[in-house]
């Protein structure tokens, strides 16, 4: 009986281990949406928190901005100001739920990726698409961004 346990525990363990010995060989980084990008390619995120910050970026780096919104109110972010010399938006806005609640907590997610040396400012308001233009945002999200060649 003793040595049938330790049979099965090999066998159900070699595939967790194999896969942690591949993650700590391969170089790269696991993200949430299940990709593997190496140091170069390696994402800067940022949110809330980081309105009023500088992050620097090389070449095809890629910037992931996610940010806290409640849809259900009418507002969310729009690009108010952006440099596509410098940073250009990838694809658009994603939406991710947090609890998955009425009325709870969701995320609206950004990519931009660095095209081009320079410095750019990204500024994100916090609005309603059917307000008039000359109404202020609620909110300003505000990121110096630095690209390196």
């Amino acid at each position: 009986m003793r040595g049938q346990g330790s049979r099965w525990f090999a066998m159900a363990a070699w595939p967790l281990a194999a896969a942690l010995f591949a993650g700590m060989t391969c170089g790269g980084y696991a993200f949430e949406g299940g990709d593997t990008m190496t140091d170069h390619d390696r994402a800067v995120v940022v949110g809330d928190g980081d309105s009023g910050k500088t992050v620097e970026l090389a070449k095809d780096q890629e910037l992931i901005v996610r940010l806290e919104v409640q849809l259900g109110t009418g507002y969310s972010y729009q690009v108010a100001k952006l440099d596509p010399e410098v940073l250009a938006p990838v694809g658009e806005p994603a939406i991710e739920e947090g609890e998955g609640l009425p009325g709870g907590r969701e995320f609206q997610v950004f990519r931009f990726r660095a095209v081009g040396a320079g410095t750019a400012d990204l500024r994100l308001h916090y609005r309603r698409p059917f307000d008039p233009p000359d109404t202020p945002p609620a909110k300003v999200f505000r990121l110096k961004v630095v690209c390196n060649e």
